[in-house]
């Protein structure tokens, strides 16, 4: 039988056969059904090129699969050893329920009956649904027992774009299977745990729910709360920055009315183990997207059962990998930064607002803050410039007697404006004995010395408290000076200088130099 399809010759007679007919009817009608459907949605006709590379599945779920949904993807339905270019030409993949976020996978571009075939992409671009719980959340990643993804800080999928707020959402994903993001290669993977955690990463913890006795717990508690791995601990402590110090000290997490270090830690079979205080344990929920942990009556604390996360007199919180923060991090905010590979202090200091996704670029320099506005950090960051660090006026370039002077113009610490004295050089430091706002009812002993956490710059440290700082509780890094003659200044924190009834002073300024002031 001839083809109703086959070319003809220039010059042949031809007849127009019912077949050859009713093919460029159908083609005609399949172009303007498509045409129709993309105009109704206001899309321009697309070109050849499609933005995600994709496959055909096989919906294998049991019932009919919705477009936009995630699938795990099995083995090709062909067999590629029998059949290699078939394969090749055009794989089918059995699509199911993920189990995990660690696999293979798809997300649909049209809904498909179950045992039906149906377009998923595999790569690139592809609109998606996405369960997000943080609307910072910059990932994504296929979730147990769900069809949407799960958002996260670290993912084979980046989010391009959201609907905003948080619960299952429309988005754009770009699906490039690195994994990486805001934790690279490290996951949270549901029923496996936390996989792929290396010493060199950080984990980050959040507080989901807390309820009954734990309703107090307050999340502000939990604000940048990150954990950096300790070789002794063999696990990661978990941190927070205190803005009164300002430095990372160990998180103390509140539980059944106490408090505890906080120390994640593996069992041989890879099982995440978070201890409170080094004896308490929270009840893992194995199967939970995240990480979860949950404390509170009937869970890990006293051998109980597992309990329902969000249950009255219990707390839930989710440890997921994240890239370690860059120094002086404190939340999303305004900062005062400067460019790779210059020194706070330089002229191109510039304020720009970190979002929580920016914790892992690496090249930022974080100088200052946050600061609530732009303008709030303008006027402190063009001022920080040509602060000394220890390396420019190291111990042996320093004279051995230093001069302070107090400057506290106004609040509880006014009585101390203009204070001045002697600091005598030790130990590769400078101190002061009985300085402080004398007539406000405290003293207090100071001590000059290069930073601990950050070897290059001054530190202005407070022996015991004014108020609630705690021991060492007041250094602060140097803002301005010059390096000769030798001076720094320091803006100290408010709780330096605290009268009797617990009222915080206005600014204090701290001056200290080669000279006499």
């Amino acid at each position: 039988m001839a083809d109703p399809l086959g070319k003809v010759n220039p010059g042949d007679g031809f007849v127009i056969r019912a077949a050859t007919w009713n093919a460029f009817v159908d083609a005609a009608r399949a172009h303007r059904k498509n045409e129709a459907g993309r105009a109704g949605a206001g899309l321009p006709t697309p070109d050849p090129l499609t933005p995600g590379c994709t496959v055909l599945v096989k919906n294998a779920t049991g019932s009919t699969l919705p477009a936009w949904s995630t699938v795990k993807l099995g083995s090709p339905v062909v067999d590629a050893a029998t059949y290699p270019y078939r394969v090749s030409d055009q794989p089918v993949f059995p699509a199911t329920t993920p189990d995990g976020s660690d696999i293979p996978f798809a997300v649909t571009e049209e809904p498909i009956r179950d045992g039906k075939l149906g377009r998923a992409v595999v790569l690139g671009v592809a609109v998606a649904d996405v369960s997000v719980s943080d609307s910072g959340h910059g990932y994504a990643a296929p979730a147990s027992s769900s069809l949407v993804l799960a958002s996260g800080t670290s993912g084979p999928a980046r989010i391009i774009w959201k609907e905003s707020g948080t619960g299952t959402l429309k988005a754009v994903v770009l699906i490039d299977r690195t994994g990486g993001g805001d934790g690279a290669a490290c996951e949270s993977a549901g029923c496996d745990g936390l996989v792929g955690l290396e010493e060199d990463w950080c984990v980050k913890l959040t507080l989901a729910c807390h309820e009954g006795r734990f309703a107090d717990m307050g999340e502000e508690q939990f604000a940048a709360v990150f954990g950096w791995y300790d070789e002794v601990e063999e696990g990661w402590i978990f941190y927070r920055w205190d803005p009164e110090v300002p430095d990372w000290v160990e998180f103390e997490m509140n539980w059944g009315g106490g408090t505890g270090n906080v120390v994640l830690t593996f069992e041989a079979d890879g099982t995440p183990v978070l201890t409170v205080g080094g004896t308490l344990t929270m009840y893992y929920e194995p199967c939970a997207t995240g990480g979860r942990f949950t404390g509170g009556p009937r869970n890990g604390f006293t051998g109980g059962t597992a309990p329902d996360p969000c249950e009255p007199n219990a707390f839930t919180v989710v440890v997921e990998c994240s890239c370690c923060p860059p120094d002086r991090w404190q939340g999303p905010g305004v900062y005062c930064l400067v460019d790779e590979g210059e020194t706070c202090g330089d002229l191109e200091n510039a304020c720009v607002e970190l979002l929580e996704e920016d914790i892992c670029d690496e090249t930022l320099v974080i100088c200052s803050g946050p600061y609530a506005t732009l303008e709030e950090c303008e006027g402190v960051c063009v001022t920080l410039g040509a602060a000394p660090s220890c390396t420019d006026a190291p111990a042996s370039g320093v004279a051995a007697t230093l001069y302070y002077r107090i400057d506290a113009p106004s609040g509880v610490a006014a009585c101390a404006d203009g204070q001045t004295g002697t600091m005598l050089e030790g130990t590769d430091t400078w101190s002061a004995t009985g300085i402080g706002p004398g007539g406000c009812g405290s003293t207090n002993d100071m001590t000059l010395r290069c930073d601990v956490t950050y070897p290059d710059e001054w530190e202005l440290s407070a022996a015991t408290t004014f108020g609630g700082c705690g021991v060492l509780g007041g250094n602060v890094a140097a803002s301005s000076g010059s390096a000769s003659p030798f001076a720094v200044q320091f803006t100290v924190p408010a709780c330096w200088f605290v009268d009797a009834t617990g009222n915080e002073s206005d600014t204090v300024t701290i001056t200290i130099s080669e000279s006499p002031l």
